[in-house]
């Protein structure tokens, strides 16, 4: 070979090949299923694409004996698996005969068709339910419902059933109760057992739980459903109105609760009750505080049969607006240890207070919901001279002092109409140097400013 030749010569160091998508699957067993009921299964990753390629799966079928049986029902056609990806299926069992079933699992593709076994075991059911679903109905929160001797499970089988466990599965484990039987038992064939059960609820809403059976040799439980609604009490306070300047009693009471129903399940009581400030006040009597605009005050006292839990004196005022909510914003029950319990709801309502006679008299509202009462003061020491800027929202007896720091009276107004940015002007000439105090005061408010002369 020339030096030309050598120099344009070449040799491929790559192999050639046509490759098929490849994937394979399983035989799949479902196990044991009561004859005439449904058993589902998801196989995870149960068709696997084991090439370096896209798998496509045109459809996955069953076929064979006892088909029947058995169904696919997740989404298996036309199906694209991408390279060393996986198919979950899902799979139904259900027997029509006791034995074992078998069919074929039929997975085809463009490329090729796969074959495998599915299997399952149909077993007759030994134990009936007599009532699938007992309904307690209402029942009111602190009282109870039973139901006795109540016919619940029968042997359908020609022998002895064993009843090695039953219990309670859930959602609701707290307000049911198993009063008897209280242990495991035999049934002859043909025998019905007898239950007898209770619903005591602790939350208000309708609730429910499963009797779950095991038997001997069984392969999976029996249910009976429980369900029940509590209407338990709702804690309100009454409406109320009253003109301003009265006292009224405002009554915090229980609905929906049997007289001593409270009583089985608590000894004391707290609430929080909230209401508008400048509407309603309360005596030195209860713990009180000002939050914003709002007074909330605490309530104690005792469980007993009575449907009325507290009664609270009040004086009306005339307020910013015509009325108020009176909320419950807390509501807290005590054992006879005076632990809080914590595990009943109760459901609370506000009541509504109105002031009457907050209205248009004479041409003139007695209350200006719009305006607000404020105080400004203005002090010039140089001009011996102090303005007072002044807006009075209601009608009533309002009033301006100002005090010396020794608290002897300087000087007197008093009031009794709306005004709106009303201008007072005092001659301070005559003050002694030092720290004046301006009250002003409302039938709903009390501002607190202060001036100070320098001569």
């Amino acid at each position: 070979m020339n030096l030309f030749a050598q120099i344009n010569a070449d040799s491929s160091d790559s192999v050639w090949a046509i490759v098929i998508p490849t994937a394979k699957a399983e035989d799949v067993n479902l196990g044991d299923c009561f004859v005439g009921h449904a058993k589902d299964s998801l196989i995870q990753n149960y068709i696997m694409n084991i090439s370096n390629w896209d798998f496509l799966i045109n459809e996955v079928k069953i076929f064979g004996i006892d088909s029947s049986s058995f169904s696919i029902i997740s989404d298996s056609k036309n199906v694209s698996l991408a390279k060393y990806t996986n198919l979950n299926v899902e799979f139904r069992f259900n027997p029509i005969k006791a034995g074992i079933h078998n069919a074929e699992i039929m997975i085809v593709s463009p490329i090729d068709t796969l074959f495998y076994k599915i299997v399952g075991n149909g077993i007759e059911k030994k134990l009936e339910i007599l009532t699938e679903n007992i309904d307690f109905g209402e029942v009111e929160i602190g009282n109870d419902s039973s139901i006795f001797n109540f016919p619940l499970i029968k042997n359908i089988s020609n022998d002895f059933v064993e009843i090695n466990q039953f219990f309670f599965s859930g959602p609701d484990f707290e307000q049911f109760e198993i009063l008897s039987p209280n242990s495991n038992f035999t049934l002859s064939a043909g025998e019905t057992k007898e239950f007898s059960l209770r619903f005591k609820p602790k939350y208000i809403g309708r609730t429910g739980t499963q009797i779950a059976f095991n038997y001997k040799n069984s392969i999976s439980p029996i249910f009976a459903n429980l369900v029940g609604k509590a209407i338990g009490a709702f804690i309100y306070i009454e409406n109320d109105s009253a003109f301003s300047g009265e006292k009224r009693n405002l009554f915090l009471k229980i609905a929906n609760l049997s007289k001593g129903g409270f009583s089985n399940i608590a000894n004391k009581f707290s609430a929080k009750i909230r209401f508008q400030k400048t509407i309603l006040a309360v005596s030195s009597a209860y713990e009180w505080l000002i939050k914003n605009d709002s007074t909330i005050i605490t309530i104690n006292g005792n469980i007993d049969t009575s449907n009325t839990l507290a009664i609270f004196e009040v004086i009306a005022g005339l307020g910013v607006s015509e009325k108020t909510t009176v909320d419950i914003i807390e509501f807290v029950l005590f054992d006879k240890d005076n632990q809080a319990i914590s595990e009943y709801d109760f459901e609370t309502k506000s009541g509504i207070f109105k002031v009457l006679g907050v209205c248009d008299e004479g041409g003139k509202r007695l209350i200006n919901p719009e305006n607000e009462s404020s105080l400004k003061i203005e002090s010039n020491p140089e001009k011996k001279f102090i303005n007072l800027h002044i807006n009075i929202a209601e009608k009533g007896n309002s009033y301006i002092r100002i005090i010396n720091s020794n608290g002897k009276l300087i000087e007197k107004f008093d009031f009794n109409g709306i005004y709106n940015d009303l201008l007072l002007n005092f001659d301070t000439s005559n003050y002694a140097n030092g720290v004046y105090f301006v009250i002003f005061e409302t039938p709903t408010i009390r501002i607190n400013e202060q001036f100070i002369i320098i001569k």
